[in-house]
């Protein structure tokens, strides 16, 4: 079968196999020499870059070739009988190994030797054999280490080590040398080489001299960080002296992945074919292996140590600290000074206190939210963050600047009173109801009205605009009901609210909240009859009303009738009962105190049904206003109100 362009074709003369390897001289038909690995996934064989000082190098890489050297006979017109071709030398499996040593900076030196594990020749199988010892050195410039165009010096010689008689090798010393120019920048690699090579004399059928001129280029690019993609051509100058066809000059185009793990140890995969027919090129060959390399480290190369005084990795020339080390945290670590990043912490505020708003931060990677107090644990100096933040009926929005270390972003927020409430206090005859005051109890809700009211009334009637959300209010006016009450407010709607205040039958004085009517229980229990609950309820009401008046004591009372001890238990279960019944109308726990005094306090004598009547009693001390300086300003009440939107 005919190997076109993939093939090296040897054309000779018509002779018999056996004479083909007597009247040999010898020379490399492998003709595929590694490299050792410089630490970077892009790049050729030899390039003009500088390596890692004191850097050490390997790899190890098997090889399959497969009719690197074949004859073909040739007919007595001149043509070539390709259906005649011999292998010379074929299925050629070889180790390839070698080593690097970088001593300074531009300035590799390689020892590379393969081993072939197994071929064929015109006789059978060649068995083991080691091919030529080749020593080489990179002599490089480049302006910048890693990056820019650079140019390179590559001389080499070649020790023979006895494979010459299978073509495995040369028949004697060898040595040349290339010129190299390239660049290379982030991702990127490009080369090109021309050179000499001087090599045995050789005169073998058609194929005499052994001298070339030989050319290469590459090209290599980063695909994904690590990994990296080559391709090379390299060709020589014909070995033959005559122009028979089938000898042009050797070419071979060689393409490999390479993956660099950042300790160093790196994995290789490739392939190649020939691109002419010449001696030493294969129909194709392919190769896998490992090595190792120093990794190069992103950034501006380490400066010789006299001219880092701090010891920093940054040139004096260009280091703006010269004597404070550069901290590296991804921020401005070129310019060799300290610098600290701190976090960002926003916070929403009302009047200068901090309540637990629901926060959007936005900085350089995006939105996150939370609640109260949001913290960043990296905001880079001089990065941009704005925030907003919502609590209730309040709302507000803040931005800022980094800084180097913490920075702090205080959302202050600002009632938003985007609903209204339209009140009317009357009385039982629907008449306006004069010197009404209607009080809102911010505290209580999700709402907010300025100052927390009050309403202004005019004719029993008024208006105040409020924030959306749920409020509780409370409406007061001399000797009438006390009301409490809660709404929910919508954004854009006003709330029609009417309150029907009675009679009062409580009064909120100094030391006491006095009741005009009595608490009722069952004959002796602590069970309250249901005619005592819209009093009780005027109390609570009262209470809520006023917290200026502190804890409220329960005081229960009895006649004389019965046994003092009983008579202290009764009085301390109705205390109770009473107490329980003011907070299940949303009294505080705290602000209530249930006590019994049994007998121990009468009104008047119990030596009468009357003076008896007036000893069993429920009474309602303001336990923290013992010495007022005023009669409290307030007005009980009971609740009556109803509201329309």
């Amino acid at each position: 079968m005919k190997h076109r362009s993939l093939l090296l074709a040897l054309v000779g003369v018509a002779a018999p196999s056996s004479a083909f390897a007597a009247e040999s001289a010898g020379f490399d038909a492998h003709n595929f020499h590694l490299f050792a690995a410089d630490g970077q996934p892009v790049a050729p064989l030899q390039a003009p870059s500088p390596f890692i000082t004191r850097g050490f190098f390997g790899a190890a890489v098997f090889e399959y070739a497969d009719s690197p050297l074949v004859r073909v006979p040739a007919s007595t017109d001149g043509s070539i009988d390709w259906s005649q071709q011999e292998p010379v030398l074929d299925d050629v499996m070889a180790l390839n190994f070698n080593v690097g040593w970088a001593p300074v900076r531009f300035v590799r030196l390689d020892v590379g030797l393969p081993l072939f594990v197994s071929s064929v020749g015109t006789a059978g199988a060649n068995g083991f054999a080691a091919g030529d010892l080749r020593v080489a050195a990179t002599l490089g410039w480049s302006k910048e280490e890693q990056r820019g165009f650079g140019v390179a010096l590559v001389p080499f010689v070649t020790v023979p080590m006895g494979g010459d008689a299978a073509f495995l090798g040369e028949s004697g010393v060898s040595a040349g040398g290339d010129v190299t120019l390239g660049f290379h920048g982030d991702r990127f690699l490009a080369a090109a080489g021309a050179g000499y090579a001087y090599k045995p004399d050789i005169t073998l059928d058609n194929l005499t001299g052994a001298d070339q001129v030989t050319v290469s280029a590459v090209v290599g690019y980063e695909v994904v960080e690590h990994l990296g993609i080559n391709a090379e051509i390299k060709a020589g100058l014909p070995l033959s002296a005559e122009s028979f066809a089938g000898t042009e000059t050797p070419a071979e185009l060689i393409g490999h992945a390479k993956y660099q793990l950042p300790m160093g140890l790196n994995f290789l995969a490739g392939g190649a074919g020939g691109l002419s027919y010449g001696a030493g090129t294969p129909a194709w060959r392919a190769f896998v292996g490992v090595g190792y390399g120093p990794v190069f480290k992103k950034g501006p190369p380490p400066p010789p140590p006299d001219l880092d005084a701090d010891d920093d990795g940054i040139n004096d020339d260009v280091d703006a600290c010269k004597t404070e080390p550069e901290t590296v945290n991804q921020y401005k670590d070129t310019d060799g000074c300290p610098d600290a990043i701190g976090g960002l912490t926003a916070s929403s505020t009302v009047d200068g206190k901090q309540v637990p708003g629901a926060i959007t931060l936005t900085g350089p990677a995006g939105a996150q939210t939370g609640s109260g107090s949001l913290k960043v644990d990296r905001a880079e100096p001089g990065s941009n963050w704005s925030g907003k933040a919502t609590w209730r009926c309040y709302a507000g929005e803040a931005t800022t600047t980094a800084k180097e270390g913490d920075t702090t972003l205080d959302i202050v927020l600002k009632p938003v009173l985007d609903a209204k409430a339209a009140v009317e206090v009357v009385d039982k005859k629907g008449k306006p109801v004069p010197g009404a005051t209607v009080k809102w109890d911010v505290a209580a809700g999700g709402g907010c009205v300025p100052a927390g009211g009050p309403v202004p009334l005019a004719g029993g009637k008024g208006e105040i605009a409020v924030g959306a959300g749920k409020h509780r209010i409370f409406v007061t006016a001399t000797e009438m009901t006390n009301y409490t009450g809660e709404f929910e407010f919508t954004a854009g709607q006003s709330t029609n609210i009417r309150v029907e205040l009675d009679t009062t039958k409580i009064k909120l004085e100094a030391k006491q909240i006095v009741i005009l009517d009595k608490v009722f229980f069952e004959t002796n229990k602590d069970i309250i009859k249901p005619e005592s609950f819209k009093l009780l309820d005027e109390v609570a009401s009262v209470i809520l009303a006023n917290p200026q008046v502190g804890r409220v004591e329960v005081a229960g009372h009895t006649d004389s009738d019965g046994n003092d001890t009983d008579n202290l238990d009764l009085s301390q279960r109705r205390s109770d009962s009473v107490k329980r019944y003011l907070e299940g109308k949303g009294v505080p726990t705290e602000r209530l105190v249930a006590k019994g005094y049994g007998e121990t306090k009468p009104l008047e004598s119990n030596k009468s049904s009357k003076g008896k009547a007036k000893n069993r009693r429920v009474e309602f001390n303001l336990v923290d206003q013992a010495n007022p300086t005023a009669p409290i300003d307030a007005a009980p009440g009971t609740p009556g109100a109803t509201p329309t939107k």
